[in-house]
This record gives C-alpha cells, sequence and structure tokens, in this order.
C-alpha cells in the first residue's frame, strides 16, 4: 500500500484537504490522516505501517478506521488494484508533473449542462445572487477634511491655506 501520486493537499477554511485527480475524489485531512499519507509515500505492507502508527499515535482502532476511509477516498492505494494499476501507470507515463496532472485529469471527461438546465442556473443566480459592483465609492466613509494648499511661485514651496 502507498500514497497516490495524484494526490494534492490544500488549506481550506475547515482545516486541510485533499483531492485525488486520478480517482476524483476529494476530502478532509486530520493529524492522523497526514500521519498515515506521510508513512505510506512508498510501498509498504499495511500491517507495518498500521503498526508502527499506532504505536506513534497510540490508538490502533483510531489508525485503521482512518486506513479505511483513506482507502475509501483513493488517496492511499492498494498494489495490484484497478486504481493501484491506474496510479503506477501515471508514474511511469506522466513526464509533465503533478500540476500538470491535475490540470489533464480534472478536466478530462466535464460533464456539461444541456441547454434548459444552463438557462435555468443562470435565472437561478441573477434572481438569487448580488451583482458584482461594477466600480467602488466612497459613499459610506466618514466625510474627509479637504487639504488645501498653495504654491508660492517665488521658491516653488507648497503651504498650508
Amino acid at each position: 500500500m502507498r500514497r497516490s501520486r495524484a494526490l494534492l493537499i490544500t488549506f481550506e477554511a475547515e482545516g486541510l484537504a485533499a483531492y485525488d485527480f486520478l480517482s476524483r475524489m476529494g476530502g478532509p485531512l486530520n493529524a492522523v490522516s497526514m500521519a498515515i499519507l506521510n508513512a505510506f509515500s512508498d510501498w509498504r505492507p499495511l500491517s507495518s505501517g498500521v503498526g508502527e502508527l499506532s504505536r506513534d499515535l497510540g490508538s490502533y482502532p483510531s489508525v485503521a478506521g482512518e486506513v479505511i476511509r483513506l482507502l475509501d477516498y483513493g488517496f492511499l492505494i492498494v498494489a495490484g488494484t484497478a486504481l493501484g494499476d491506474r496510479n503506477d501507470k501515471y508514474d511511469r507515463e506522466w513526464p509533465w508533473g503533478v500540476t500538470a496532472g491535475l490540470y489533464h485529469f480534472s478536466i478530462k471527461y466535464t460533464q456539461y449542462l444541456d441547454a434548459g438546465s444552463s438557462i435555468a442556473a443562470m435565472t437561478e443566480r441573477v434572481l438569487n445572487v448580488p451583482p458584482v459592483s461594477l466600480f467602488t465609492t466612497n459613499a459610506d466613509a466618514a466625510t474627509a477634511r479637504r487639504w488645501m494648499f498653495r504654491r508660492d511661485e517665488a521658491s516653488a514651496q507648497l503651504s498650508w491655506l
């Protein structure tokens, strides 16, 4: 078992989250899941990784439960499975890096709305979402003091009025 090579970790308002662009799955992470993902950066037997983490983190059931959750999301992969084979193929055959992989595999097989659904979604948005201002004003700002200066032509100095 190992961590997916197509896994991206981001900072969200609720905390850390991950997205695997090969499995097209995303979900929240916590300290235990981060320790597990770090421990399984390369292929290793499940028993040695979970046993080691249980000693470090103190609870075999919580580590085992988190491993199952990470497997369900596709963040951890098992050798010989369809996802494991696909991840290995990505490792071998994708030379352009993670950023290009994220872009390419995230837009692949995009589901587009039909015309009626698109019109309904846009109508819903127009009716319920306030428009963005095209410009800003200072209408709500406190009155600012107007600074007045006079220029002395002889010395080219500015002075207060």
